[in-house]
């Protein structure tokens, strides 16, 4: 079972003894007594937090110097003088491995810290030992600012430590690659391994420990009480990820692109394999742009089977370079995917084949035909695109073939006359786009996307009763030209709608499943709320 630790620390102890009640409550099966980040509280009072404790939970005692992220300046034999008289409290002890090899001295505090009894004392002639049980013990490496060179020789030497239980390594992420190498540790270590790669992108070493089998994963009780880069709250590592639920068979799928920390993608097929019943996480990649970084990041995947890696919806900026590395592998690719040149869904077999998907285009035919009334069609209809990327590209994809007369404003025109040869559209200078006389607008840009909700590339008196408006921007759901074209009374299809079909086409690309796109935008809606974006 891998451990969910919980850190604690405060400046008083009805501060501490808050947190610590929180985080059992919120699940922590170990909770994490950061000693460093305690100040004015004596370890008297801290001795009373074990009072009832329930038998699941256990103690981890840390007293983290500078060197390696603590907060306090203590010496080596403050921080073990202060560990072994808490010690009979804990169930582990954190002591880091520079310490424990500094000096013979050290070394024989930390045993002493491991088996120290509370009290002993004598009744009726026998003698009463309190708090005898010993203790295990973690040795920890830190390395904040890289990868360590020497980080298998170091899990090799905790491994030689007799009295070692947990080796815990935590580096600085430098690529989303490196969590593959945390993976192989806590997998194939020589004892139980926690593996933490720290920062943004870092975050799959927190999430999939339990699949690795990871000896623990830490998160924090909430934002602000970070006890290291990158550390997941609780609340959102349990309910947007299903931490419990994942096991050595859950299958992975996940978003790939930059940024991608405030995908809806988790969100959304996270919640879509609970309703389905499907043993799976969703989890996000965040792949630095250019297409040598999306390659490389491809061919580590697929050198790795053991990584169970079926699926991979793919966003900017990399939807260009998924077609590209895909056509090179020599991979199906759909009809709408090889025609936009672009791909957003990659389904991985177990075989090691791989195959492509844009589903973009068939969600945004799907989403204007919802709009439609009775009978109505998309033949002759007037259509002027706003933006000439790929979102624009997939529009034109979609749209060809349909009757509609399809146009293109940009603000740069270079951009929207090759778009346009391309397609065989029509160009409408970017001034005149005010006046055009549309049947549809689809905004193509990120305008109005969050945080710069108030912008719109249509000015509000230029918005039109007779118009349908297509924005696709999804957060916020109701963007401000969602919201002038439904105060013209013109009718309306938010990005939420486009993502809710693109998404719930995903489902079915990879597993063959079917979730209707009502489902999507009900978890879309609901995870923009519990992060306070809706407006």
């Amino acid at each position: 079972m891998t451990r969910l630790v919980v850190p604690v620390f405060g400046d008083s102890i009805l501060d501490i003894r808050n947190d610590f009640d929180a985080a059992i409550r919120a699940g922590a099966d170990v909770v994490e007594l950061r000693l460093d980040m305690i100040s004015e509280v004596s370890d008297d009072e801290l001795r009373t937090l074990v009072k009832d404790l329930p038998e699941s939970v256990a103690i981890l005692l840390t007293y983290r110097s500078i060197e390696e992220g603590g907060e306090s300046p203590a010496t080596d034999a403050e921080r073990l003088q202060r560990l072994s008289a808490l010690g009979p409290m804990a169930t582990y002890i954190d002591i880091e491995l520079a310490t424990w090899d500094r000096v013979e001295s050290n070394r024989q505090v930390g045993r002493g810290a491991l088996r120290r009894a509370d009290a002993v004392s004598q009744s009726g002639g026998i003698e009463v030992i309190e708090g005898a049980s010993p203790r295990h013990l973690v040795l920890s490496k830190h390395d904040l600012k890289d990868r360590p060179p020497g980080l298998l020789s170091d899990l090799l030497k905790m491994s030689q430590v007799e009295e070692c239980a947990v080796a815990k390594l935590a580096w600085r992420c430098r690529s989303v690659r490196d969590n593959f190498e945390a993976f192989e540790l806590m997998r194939s270590g020589p004892l139980p391994t926690v593996a933490i790669c720290m920062g943004e992108d870092g975050l799959l070493s927190r999430i999939l420990a339990p699949k690795f089998g990871g000896f623990a994963t830490y998160a924090s009780l909430r934002t602000g009480l970070e006890t290291a880069p990158g550390q997941i709250v609780v609340r959102e590592l349990l309910d947007r990820y299903r931490w419990r639920a994942i096991n050595n068979a859950t299958r992975v799928f996940g978003v790939v692109g930059d940024p991608v920390r405030h995908s809806l993608g988790p969100d959304v097929h996270n919640a879509a394999f609970a309703e389905a019943g499907i043993d799976a996480v969703y989890v996000p990649f965040r792949v630095n742009p250019g297409y040598e970084s999306f390659k490389a990041f491809m061919l580590e995947v697929v050198a790795r089977p053991w990584l169970d890696l079926h699926g991979l919806s793919i966003t900017a900026p990399h939807k260009g370079n998924a077609f590209r590395f895909l056509t090179e592998q020599g991979a199906e690719i759909d009809d709408p995917g090889r025609r936009a040149k672009a791909v957003n869904t990659i389904g991985l077999a177990a075989d090691g084949s791989l195959r492509g998907w844009n589903t973009d285009c068939a969600a945004i035919l799907s989403s204007l035909r919802g709009v439609l009334r009775g009978g109505e069609s998309l033949q002759g209809k007037r259509v002027l695109l706003l933006g000439a990327g790929g979102v624009a590209r997939a529009a034109l994809v979609a749209l060809e073939g349909h009757g509609a007369e399809l146009s293109i404003a940009n603000r740069t025109h270079e951009q929207a006359a090759s778009l346009a040869g391309e397609f065989g559209s029509g160009i409408v200078d970017w001034e005149a786009r005010e006046t055009f006389d549309a049947d549809v607008v689809i905004q193509c840009t990120p305008v109005g996307q969050a945080p710069d909700v108030g912008s719109s590339l249509m000015p509000s008196d230029c918005v039109r009763e007779e118009t349908t408006y297509f924005d696709t921007v999804y957060n916020p759901p109701e963007t401000k030209l969602i919201g002038d074209a439904r105060q013209r009374g013109a009718r309306v299809i938010d990005g939420l709608t486009l993502f809710s079909h693109q998404a719930a086409a995903q489902l079915q690309a990879w597993l063959g499943k079917s979730l209707p796109p009502l489902f999507y935008r009900g978890a879309a809606e609901q995870a923009l709320s519990r992060r306070g974006e809706t407006r």
